[in-house]
């Protein structure tokens, strides 16, 4: 009395199977709830049990039952309800002492298996983002002295395929000699004032030079200090940011020779700023690449000084475009600008 007390209040399933002569001894209330099947309709013929459990499943939970009923079992499997509806069930089975009898709990886990199914989906969808992006997750931990990697490390290093982590100093040989130092400072400054990592550096990859990025932050695990973050390849960009320092050199070098210098009025701060060879127009020191108003204006011979003023002040009035002739002095001659 006090089982069957016990056994009518539980959300799992107790049974008694007695597999010799085909038949259920025993079976609590849940199990109608969970199958939606009568118990009527499988107490003589535990076959019909089996009868629900997913075709795809079926022939694995007999396999199991069968081998295992006089030592014991442990297994999940997908039961397909009359309703259409799929349940996760985890049945573990022992036999009782005469070996006859097989007691077992059925257990319903249907939204924990899929919530486990949904982050296995779900981290296997954020693999193929990383692999199709170029971005690898990493784990840099000095104490095991090794670097792991969760992506496509195959592809950005040009590493074995499915290479899960290596041993830090053989990654470090994968970076350019000419930007190892970086790197190692970078990690070594990261892991001693606890800031984020942050580094650019050379990798050979399929005898091509590539530029990664790794960036990271510092976390503690079991007190040992790690660096978790990210590498990417930043070729194309790196390539972009060179080709544009170069385009601005040449671009200086070139008005540097025509003689040309763009310039900027900031009128709030009274303030201009120069792009080009301003020391050269109007002959100023090298370094020279701003000047406050009243400084420039004493540039310009006084004659010209109050028709440029006005130039400007209308410019700046009607957004119309400026444009005036002055004279200034430079280097004892008279220079027409």
């Amino acid at each position: 009395a006090r089982f069957k007390m016990y056994a009518d209040k539980m959300q799992d399933v107790l049974y008694i199977s007695n597999p010799s002569e085909n038949r259920i001894e025993y079976l609590s209330p849940a199990f109608q709830k969970i199958t939606g099947i009568e118990p009527h309709r499988v107490l003589e013929n535990w076959a019909g049990i089996l009868d629900a459990v997913h075709p795809e499943d079926r022939d694995r939970v007999q396999k199991t039952f069968l081998e295992n009923r006089e030592k014991g079992f442990d297994l999940e499997y997908r039961l397909l309800r009359e309703d259409g509806e799929v349940r996760w069930i985890r049945d573990r089975g022992f036999p009782l002492e005469d070996l006859s009898l097989v007691a077992g709990i059925a257990q319903d886990f249907t939204d924990r298996k899929n919530a486990e199914l949904e982050r296995i989906q779900s981290e296997e969808r954020l693999l193929l983002a990383l692999e199709s992006s170029g971005v690898v997750f990493f784990e840099w931990n000095e104490r095991r002295g090794q670097v792991e990697f969760q992506g496509g490390a195959d592809s950005l290093f040009g590493l074995t395929k499915g290479l899960e982590q290596m041993p830090i100093a053989e990654f470090a040989n994968l970076i350019l000699e000419q930007d190892r130092d970086l790197h190692r400072e970078g990690i070594g400054v990261a892991l001693r004032t606890l800031e984020r990592y942050a580094t650019d550096y050379r990798v050979h990859r399929g005898g091509q030079i590539r530029w990664i990025q790794g960036r990271g932050k510092v976390i503690y695990s079991e007190g040992n200090p790690i660096i978790n973050g990210v590498f990417l390849d930043i070729t194309n960009r790196k390539l972009a940011e060179l080709a544009r320092a170069e385009s601005e050199e040449r671009l200086q070098l070139a008005l540097s020779s025509s003689g040309v210098v763009f310039w900027q009025w900031v009128k709030s701060r009274q303030k201009i700023i120069f792009d080009g060879s301003a020391s050269t127009l109007f002959g100023l020191p090298p370094e020279t690449r701003y000047l406050d108003a009243t400084t420039f204006l004493n540039l310009i011979l006084e004659e010209d000084r109050t028709a440029f003023e006005k130039s400007i002040g209308q410019a700046f009035e009607t957004f119309e475009h400026y444009a005036t002739d002055i004279r200034i002095v430079r280097r004892g001659q008279v220079r027409w600008i």
